[in-house]
């Protein structure tokens, strides 16, 4: 009887949460703080898997995602809103010390909103880039996988989607997107006239490091692409040298131009 009372209760209580259910976005970016007040938030290391394990657990929080890029530290959640939950999520994700206009909660619509013009690329540094949409997806898979995320989540982003496309075919007649990977090699080419003639260190392997091989291949360069755990699926040859991170100070005499877009804390 007891046993069964406790079912009964907790099915109660899940009951009445999921039909409160509304969807909040919690988050800061370039916008709202610095580059330098941005890296006391950012999920990187543990911390990621950490902050969404504590979520997990809270009662009130069904399906979630967590978006850490370089901009952008987000999390995206249909949870069973309340005032106490709100300061708690708050909490665990790391906005509590910073002040009321270096972060943004936003409900229901103006949640869904925000996120379809993320996915569309406007609330990007650069406004317009597409790697936003990849990483996006890429935190759903992530979220799915570690069991943070499922069908709500899922139907989100397909919506989310839906709508970002129609705002980019509105938007991008209206300006030129430059990926951040592009800016980053012109100001490479304005320091370096004659790039394929210097020794490069790429380090990072995420989408924009890809990205920024190909971009250095397609140039004629050689360069030493350096990872943390995921080692990049190319062959190795006279074009471009593996190593680990470890094992980075041993080309670092011969760099004169090092590109990171490397994510780990180490």
């Amino acid at each position: 009887c007891r046993r069964s009372r406790l079912i009964k209760e907790k099915i109660s209580r899940h009951m009445d949460f999921i039909s409160k259910t509304e969807m909040i976005v919690i988050g800061t970016d370039q916008n709202y703080l610095s580059l330098k007040e941005r890296e006391s938030v950012h999920l990187v290391g543990d911390r990621f898997d950490c902050t969404g394990e504590m979520l997990i657990h809270l009662l009130g929080v069904h399906e979630f995602i967590l978006i850490n890029t370089c901009n952008r530290i987000e999390m995206a959640a249909f949870v069973s809103p309340s005032e106490a939950l709100e300061k708690l999520l708050l909490k665990i994700m790391g906005f509590e010390g910073l002040r009321e206009d270096s972060y943004y909660v936003k409900y229901g619509y103006d949640a869904f909103k925000h996120m379809s013009f993320v996915c569309a690329g406007l609330m990007s540094q650069t406004p317009g880039e597409k790697h936003i949409t990849a990483q996006l997806k890429s935190a759903l898979d992530y979220s799915k996988a570690k069991g943070w995320g499922g069908k709500l989540m899922q139907e989100w982003f397909d919506n989310t989607l839906h709508i970002s496309k129609h705002i980019r075919q509105m938007v991008e007649p209206m300006f030129s997107a430059f990926e951040i990977e592009d800016l980053s090699l012109k100001y490479a080419d304005d320091m370096f006239p004659d790039i394929s003639k210097h020794g490069i260190i790429l380090v990072g392997t995420g989408i924009i490091g890809q990205a920024i091989a190909e971009k250095l291949l397609a140039r004629g360069c050689s360069f030493t692409w350096c990872y943390h755990m995921n080692r990049p699926e190319i062959k190795e040859g006279h074009k471009v040298r593996l190593c680990s991170l470890n094992e980075m100070k041993e080309h670092l005499p011969s760099a004169e131009i090092i590109i990171s877009v490397a994510t780990t804390p180490a």
